[in-house]
């Protein structure tokens, strides 16, 4: 799974950066920060001890809703998300990225561009609400989905205004206010969400705690950004042309991209039913949570990833051999624990109804390793102006996928009585693809002697740490767990894994959770 976290924008000419004059966003002069960077282990550690906190608490959401709401009001809310996720991407028509990097080569001129790209998203989120209202009408969806469809919307109006200040902050490579908020957003939805589930609010309940926390975050940025800049709606008609312009490749990336995430919802949905696709969606929800290494350190090294292209092509191979070596050595335990407890886990946390969720957990686990790969080198091809060739792949994805999932779903409904199974080893299958394509397209020089002989000693370390994980397996997962971790730390340090970048990225991030005295 590719997620095409930056792009290099080249916007029209605006007035209001500093210097007085008119340039260009990928120029290189001209414009001195307003705000200093951090470096990047700092923004790591950063975002990684936040994240840790955050994929904490949505771990433990993940395992609460499906409990209480069951495979099929799961799946509801699941259908309801994914086709706002497919509108979504018209509604930031890659302009999230496209800031992004504006703030990230040129800062005065890049804040200047919040207020039309806000302008820009709110009018497309009201013409994708009319296209939504009209799907609703054509497939004669009943009232109860319609108003699901209806909160949703609202979470995902207030996630459409902060993400444009999330992503100032994040172009600013300054990442202190978006992990404080990410945290904050995280411990209130978790209670709210438990505190409405237990009341009896169920699918209505989870959805206005969702646009309530989307609204929390947005006040929070708001807030923030004043300290920074300011939203100067003075001159927001002057670069909507050129914002519109220079970020359409970016959404065709971001089109290509959830046309393949959804793929598989929607088939499962049309040809399983909602029972599968709730399997599917639970285990999919725990995947997602797997990727939170990958997803903190891709989008803290984007901005960066972005500017070094412009300014140090070398520093840039260097920094992608740096978080490939990283990912690799974090992707494999992940992958071979949730492959040995997969099974047991589900069941053990959602209720024997999603027995079935366990098995899809045995087939993502391994697929963690390729995701996380895909996910960095989609993200370097974009931030090295290479949009229409990640595009090309993600849409080449979706279009193998949905042959195969015409035929694998069915046949795994069939088989297994589980059509969801079918969605998964699709998945497989596209992202084997994407992996081979963008390694040997984007990075070849990440594949050395060296780096293949530490490899083959991480992935040692993997098959130890799941053999000692496979006889506990079906005890409480902190049990398997724990042993498991503590295996692997000490294959990591018997076989001198940790280069000493990753020593000190390590000792960065201990230092940022340690309680202070």
């Amino acid at each position: 799974m590719i997620d095409p976290s930056g792009e290099d924008p080249r916007p029209g000419k605006h007035e209001g950066y500093r210097g007085g004059e008119a340039a260009e966003v990928g120029g290189l002069s001209g414009d001195q920060p307003l705000i200093k960077r951090a470096s990047v282990g700092r923004n790591l550690a950063q975002m990684a001890s936040s994240q840790l906190v955050t994929w904490t608490l949505a771990t433990i959401a993940a395992l609460i809703i499906p409990r209480y709401l069951g495979p099929t009001n799961l799946g509801r809310i699941s259908l309801a998300w994914s086709l706002w996720g497919i509108a979504a991407v018209f509604t930031m028509l890659g302009t999230s990225t496209y800031l992004q990097l504006a703030i990230a080569k040129r800062q005065t001129h890049g804040l200047g561009l919040v207020a039309p790209i806000l302008a820009i998203r709110t009018g497309l989120f009201v013409l994708a609400s009319l296209g939504l209202g009209g799907y609703l009408l054509v497939t004669n969806a009943d009232g109860s989905f319609a108003w699901v469809m209806v909160l949703a919307g609202l979470a995902a109006l207030f996630t459409l205004w902060h993400d444009v200040f999330r992503m100032a902050f994040m172009g600013l490579e300054t990442m202190a206010t978006v992990a404080v908020l990410t945290m904050a957003a995280g411990v209130g939805g978790l209670v709210a969400t438990v505190a409405v589930l237990a009341l009896g609010y169920g699918v209505f309940g989870v959805l206005w705690v969702a646009a309530a926390v989307a609204a929390f975050t947005l006040v929070g940025f708001v807030w923030s950004f004043r300290k920074v800049s300011r939203v100067d709606w003075s001159l927001w008609r002057t670069d909507l042309r050129s914002i519109i312009t220079g970020s359409i490749p970016f959404m065709i990336v971001g089109l290509a991209l959830a046309t393949y995430r959804q793929v598989d919802v929607i088939v499962i949905a049309e040809v399983a039913g909602e029972r599968d696709l709730g399997w599917y969606s639970a285990a999919d929800t725990l995947f997602g949570s797997l990727l939170f290494p990958t997803t903190v350190i891709v989008a803290t090294v984007f901005p960066t990833m972005g500017r070094l292209h412009a300014e140090d092509p070398e520093g840039l191979r260097d920094l992608v051999k740096k978080m490939f070596s990283l990912l690799f050595l974090v992707a494999v335990p992940i992958g071979a624990g949730v492959a040995a407890v997969g099974p047991s886990f589900a069941p053990m946390l959602f209720g024997e109804d999603f027995t079935e969720t366990g098995t899809l957990l045995s087939i993502f686990g391994p697929l963690t390793i390729l995701t996380f790969g895909t996910t960095l080198l989609g993200s370097v091809a974009v931030a090295m102006e290479r949009q229409r060739f990640v595009a090309a792949i993600l849409f080449g994805a979706a279009l193998v996928t949905i042959p195969l999932d015409i035929v694998l779903v069915p046949w795994a409904a069939d088989r297994f009585d589980n059509g969801a199974i079918g969605g998964a080893l699709a998945f497989v299958v596209t992202e084997c693809l994407q992996f081979g394509i963008m390694l040997s397209a984007i990075a070849p020089y990440l594949v050395t002697r060296s780096w293949l002989w530490t490899a083959a000693r991480v992935v040692g370390a993997g098959v130890i740490m799941f053999a000692a994980v496979w006889p506990i397996r079906e005890m409480f997962v902190l049990v398997p767990a724990a042993v498991g971790a503590i295996v692997y730390i000490v294959m990591v340090g018997l076989l001198r894994l940790l280069d000493d970048y990753q020593r000190e990225t390590l000792r960065n991030l201990v230092a940022k959770i340690r309680p202070k005295h």
